[in-house]
């Protein structure tokens, strides 16, 4: 039986060997805002951060809310300062990357899911242990808090944030 080092080793030179095409994704480099003409590449990364975080906000204005009811009145129980994590074990955490997706993009670590999916064994363990950590400690690491938005063009003007 080989070590776990030279398996991920590798695993990872086989599948950074294959040859992958991306699906085109937004790829302007001028966006517009009110007729406003948008090229500055740090600009328009806030002008999409600024759409982003109020979708919600936006979203929740067009709802008609019943004005008459307390929040309360949709809670059954007691739950205040409650919440409940159980420890996660190994074999929960290899079920769940033996279900991801291969064809899926990388994450913000440029670990194709492929990847991570084949060594779910070797993965498991120091997985549950750093979310248990997160569980107990109520600190979450600073690399499960980046993300990466790609805007995919859906229909209308293309330079346009909300499409």
């Amino acid at each position: 039986m080989d070590n776990l080092p030279a398996r991920i080793l590798r695993t990872c030179a086989k599948e950074l060997s294959i040859n992958r095409k991306r699906k085109d994704t937004v790829s302007s480099t001028e966006f517009k805002k009110d007729n406003e003409r948008i090229t500055d590449k740090r600009e328009i990364v806030n002008r999409f951060n600024e759409y982003f975080v109020n979708v919600g906000a936006n979203l929740a204005k067009k709802i008609t809310a019943n004005t008459n009811l307390s929040f309360k009145s949709y809670l059954k129980g007691n739950y205040m300062d409650s919440m409940l994590l159980t420890p996660v074990c190994e074999q929960e955490i290899k079920k769940e990357l033996e279900n991801l997706d291969p064809s899926k993009s990388c994450g913000h670590d440029n670990i194709m899911p492929k990847i991570v999916k084949q060594l779910a064994t070797e993965l498991s363990e120091p997985l549950s242990h750093i979310i248990n950590l997160t569980f107990s400690t109520g600190k979450l690491p600073v690399d499960f808090k980046t993300s990466i938005v790609i805007p995919v063009y859906k229909s209308g003007d293309n330079c346009e944030f909300n499409n």
